[in-house]
């Protein structure tokens, strides 16, 4: 039984590297300094500029990170992948407070539906949670949908700023209804986030990876978002470690000696929508 789990390995490992090699390549290029790696063309030199220097002075002052990444397919990646990877690769916020947020937004065109995530670093999960980050994202939709670009981006990382800092808080978002007791409607979301959603979500992305590869089998398919999934959390973040001479806080500039790319690791946090 051993050497049949070891022979099984040795047969499936050749589709990690593969895979890690593929979502590496279509990953943005860090640039020194530079919060807004807009690939996909949806802002305009000004607008970049400016929201460039929103991003910059609330590195700042905060030390908090937020960088906002656009690409016109996510190279037919999931969103959350695209986006906690790029947090990870380009190594968002720093290491001792993994205190970085990623905004990845992909427009409607022929590869599909308009899509966003936005990626939590680690230790910013408590200040910001995925119900939280959800409503954000929902907030963000509407501007999308219109194509105002900047709009949706400029509501969106004002609530985030807000929520890293201190300045706003999970009550200001959730309505308190005077019991004390819990909300059932929230109880039930929350169970289903924890108990169905992530079975639903690895069954869609094995069905969307045997649409990807034509004639693979869901168990090949199974293994690979497993995979993918375990990377995630645990391969890419060695990956990225072993590289602190390339995204470890190599990328300085301004006054405060931070350049906002410490190192800082994502552990899945975060929440998307589709547009």
């Amino acid at each position: 039984m051993g050497r049949l789990i070891i022979l099984f390995g040795l047969l499936i490992s050749p589709f990690f590297g593969i895979i890690e090699a593929q979502i590496d390549s279509c990953l943005p290029t860090p640039k020194n300094g530079t919060f807004v790696y807009d690939n996909a063309d949806l802002l305009t030199q000004g607008e970049e500029v400016d929201i460039q220097k929103v991003l910059r002075s609330f590195v700042d002052s905060t030390s908090n990170v937020i960088v906002v990444v656009t690409h016109p397919d996510f190279c037919g990646y999931d969103p959350s992948t695209f986006a906690i990877e790029t947090g990870d690769r380009l190594g968002v916020g720093r290491s001792d407070l993994d205190n970085g947020v990623v905004i990845a937004i992909k427009p409607r065109n022929n590869s599909g539906k308009g899509q966003i995530f936005i990626a939590i670093g680690e230790g910013l999960e408590g200040a910001i949670p995925d119900i939280l980050t959800e409503r954000i994202v929902d907030s963000m939709i509407p501007y999308f949908k219109n194509a105002n670009w900047s709009g949706g981006l400029e509501y969106g990382i004002k609530q985030i700023m807000g929520l890293a800092s201190g300045e706003y808080t999970e009550a200001d978002y959730v309505p308190n209804n005077g019991t004390g007791g819990p909300e059932w409607p929230i109880v039930l979301f929350v169970m289903f986030l924890v108990f169905i959603m992530p079975v639903l979500v690895i069954m869609i992305a094995v069905k969307n990876q045997m649409r990807k590869n034509s004639g693979s089998s869901w168990i090949t398919s199974l293994i690979i978002v497993l995979a993918d999934m375990n990377r995630q959390n645990n391969s890419y973040k060695n990956f990225k470690r072993g590289r602190r001479g390339f995204s470890g806080g190599g990328f300085r500039s301004g006054s405060s000696g931070f350049g906002g790319f410490g190192g800082g690791s994502f552990g899945g946090g975060g929440a998307g929508g589709s547009f």
